[in-house]
């Protein structure tokens, strides 16, 4: 039952680059507004249950916990960006090679073993990035600077995953993700200020795909995933969530019309057999260490 729950999670996610198409509103209103929503609805379980845990977390945490919202918050508004330029193939194909920046940052950072296979893989994904990334879709005029904005939101997710890695540590779930997503919510608001896009005013369906976001693809999608690990094998999971990006072109292909180029399908399949050699070998620690990732 919890293998079948793992790929609804999955089925939750890819529904993320849907919602961005549906919406009216610019990427950076609609970010923030998946951020603040994701964020109120932690507030009870957080006043209830983490109250003491959030009032006792040392400066040094807490700023932690901030910086990883900051960075998150930088990661939606570049995702949502994309998926406005490119093809919602190649923009959350993109989003799946972030487990290699991971990988990449934690052998820096933390000294992880990667293997010789290991290596190999991201290597294969990197050639998979290039061939999606340069890949020039017709009907996207701005498909190189999608895809660009792309590989930069999967940057900018592995960045969340090493802070939230380092600073966690016995820190629950639930406090750390409402510090992140409030603070995310919080670095939103301030580019919607810049960029001059009101917080306010927008049209209906904006609000009805900002609700879809926070709770299909973060509550039931994200946390989902979170929980399952407590049952089933990081591998497995992570397995799973390379049926996002499948997910995700055949429902652009349904509701939008979008056939992905050749270039954006051979180098989507080299980054999905990659990234599925990579978990297959990775030890469950490596794996589970993204398991906060809020790709999509």
């Amino acid at each position: 039952m919890m293998k079948l729950l793992v790929v609804f999670a999955v089925a939750c996610l890819s529904t993320s680059s849907l919602a961005v198409r549906f919406a009216t509103a610019p990427a950076v209103w609609l970010a923030f507004a998946r951020l603040l929503l994701s964020a109120g609805f932690l507030l009870l379980p957080v006043f209830i249950r983490h109250r003491k845990e959030l009032l006792g977390l040392s400066p040094v945490r807490f700023l932690s916990f901030a910086a990883s919202g900051v960075v998150l918050g930088l990661h939606f508004l570049c995702y949502f960006e994309s998926v406005q330029h490119t093809s919602i193939a190649a923009a959350v194909v993109l989003a799946c090679s972030e487990v290699f920046f991971v990988a990449i940052g934690a052998r820096v950072l933390f000294r992880e073993r990667v293997t010789l296979k290991g290596w190999l893989a991201i290597v294969a994904a990197f050639v998979g990035c290039l061939l999606v990334t340069t890949a020039r879709d017709t009907g996207s005029p701005d498909a190189l600077k999608g895809n660009l904005l792309g590989l930069l939101a999967a940057v900018l997710i592995a960045a969340n995953t090493l802070i939230g890695k380092r600073s966690r540590k016995d820190a629950s779930t639930t406090a750390y993700t409402f510090v992140a997503y409030t603070f995310a919510a919080i670095t939103l608001l301030a580019a919607c200020l810049i960029m001059g896009v009101p917080p306010g005013g927008h049209a209906p369906i904006n609000w009805l795909s900002a609700l879809w976001l926070a709770v299909v693809c973060t509550m039931l999608g994200h946390s989902m995933i979170s929980y399952s690990l407590k049952f089933e094998k990081a591998s497995y999971v992570s397995s799973v969530k390379l049926l996002a990006p499948v997910f995700a072109a055949v429902l652009g292909w349904l509701l939008f019309g979008e056939v992905p180029a050749w270039q954006v399908i051979l180098g989507s399949a080299i980054i999905i057999a990659s990234v599925y050699i990579y978990a297959r070998q990775c030890g469950p620690e490596s794996v589970v260490g993204a398991e906060g990732v809020a790709v999509e």
